[in-house]
């Protein structure tokens, strides 16, 4: 692997651990301190507002060469936020908006640079594979999820400030040293890009199909953990769980770009938004947590083909100095509708029906999504006379 290869494997490396153990414990940390769940929905909305938020400053902090400055902005919000949660006794919810704001928040803007980061790169260091680069951060999430599962068993919460903290400090000393130059034509108003790519069928129609099969993605994320521990399971069973669909992404995660393009990006996509049905379903459907862990061997079809997808399909379908600006449109798209719509009646199923049946749902409409998709653009993808790598050759 080539020198920027292997420090962005390093950022994802440590961007992930810190993934499973600031935002995706989130649930676990606010369930076993004996918050209710109407809180830890709130909580969920919170983070998708802010994620909106901070998806809009993205590209220019790309553009602008500006990555570093937001890493050590990034870096303060999060230590400070996980300071006040786990070091001020008590529990209230004024910590858990401090932990969400502040902690979550420090950490949304660290990984919302990441694939941008990369894509950027790319346009100068087009040998870079994102699919082998992003797979290092799934093997390192998969590690983290169980070391960190078992020890939060055997140590409890005291451990988490201090795993944070030398996550977070070690992940900035990496990413001081990734190239982070001003891209040419930066002055262009991001708003007319915007407007730009919003105005291509492809983009449009593929925003359309893509917000039910993101939904469903991320609510597994967050709602697995609940599943686990409404099954007789505990912090060790969830981390396994990640651990077993980590462990998977990396090593299909090293083959996507072989697969791709051997049956093309649509149908990969496609497949994916499919196998969030059938990850939903099965999993939702097990008693037990071994049984949970057991189905999660989904993740092969669904994680593994569907989020490569999303950056392939976008770097395909744009010109190369319009992909960054339109990854991030998507993005914030993707949280307006988590915040105003997906999360919100996420919260209400769960009252009502049971995480279980919740998550059936949203796969029932993630496999809707793809069906359409591929109806629509069986005859090619529009604005792109039928071509589905129109402004690049795909390496393989």
């Amino acid at each position: 692997m080539k020198t920027n290869s292997i420090k962005f494997s390093a950022y994802y490396v440590l961007c992930y651990a810190l993934a499973f153990i600031v935002y995706i414990s989130l649930s676990l940390y606010m369930t076993e301190l004996g918050y209710s769940p109407l809180l830890l929905a709130t909580m969920l909305s919170v983070t998708s507002g802010l994620l909106l938020l901070f998806r809009f400053v993205t590209p220019k902090l790309i553009d602008g060469g500006s990555c570093h400055k937001a890493m050590a902005v990034s870096t303060v919000m999060s230590l400070l936020g996980a300071a006040v949660f786990f070091l001020i006794p008590g529990i209230s919810p004024a910590k858990a908006v401090c932990y969400t704001v502040l902690g979550i928040g420090g950490y949304q803007i660290q990984m919302g640079l990441t694939d941008s980061w990369v894509m950027k790169t790319m346009e100068t260091d087009p040998e870079m594979d994102y699919g082998k680069v992003r797979s290092f951060g799934s093997i390192a999430y998969a590690v983290t999820a169980v070391v960190y599962g078992w020890a939060l068993n055997r140590f409890g919460l005291g451990i988490a400030f201090w795993s944070i903290l030398i996550l977070e400090i070690l992940q900035f000393g990496v990413t001081v040293t990734i190239p982070d130059d001003r891209r040419q034509g930066a002055d262009v108003g991001h708003r007319n890009i915007w407007g730009a790519v919003l105005r291509k069928p492809s983009f449009f129609l593929f925003v359309l199909c893509y917000l039910l099969p993101s939904s469903i993605y991320a609510l597994m994320d967050n709602y697995m953990p609940v599943l686990i521990l409404e099954r007789g399971g505990t912090s060790f069973h969830a981390g396994l769980s990640s651990f077993v669909m980590a462990s998977i992404e990396f090593v299909f995660l090293m083959f996507y770009t072989k697969v791709a393009n051997r049956i093309g990006t649509r149908n990969t996509l496609v497949l994916g938004m499919i196998g969030y049905f059938f990850k939903a379903v099965i999993i939702s459907l097990m008693p037990t947590p071994t049984a949970i862990i057991a189905a999660c061997v989904t993740q092969m079809i669904s994680f593994c083909l569907f989020i490569p997808s999303v950056v392939r399909y976008i770097q395909e379908t744009n010109a190369p100095e319009e992909a960054a600006s339109a990854y991030s449109l998507l993005q914030v798209i993707d949280s307006v509708f988590s915040t105003i719509v997906a999360n919100p009646a996420a919260g209400v199923l769960k009252e009502k029906l049971g995480t279980g049946w919740m998550l059936s749902l949203f796969g029932i409409l993630s496999a809707v999504s793809g069906v359409a998709f591929w109806l629509l653009t069986r005859n090619g993808i529009p604005g792109t006379h039928g071509r589905q790598d129109p402004q690049r050759q795909v390496s393989s």
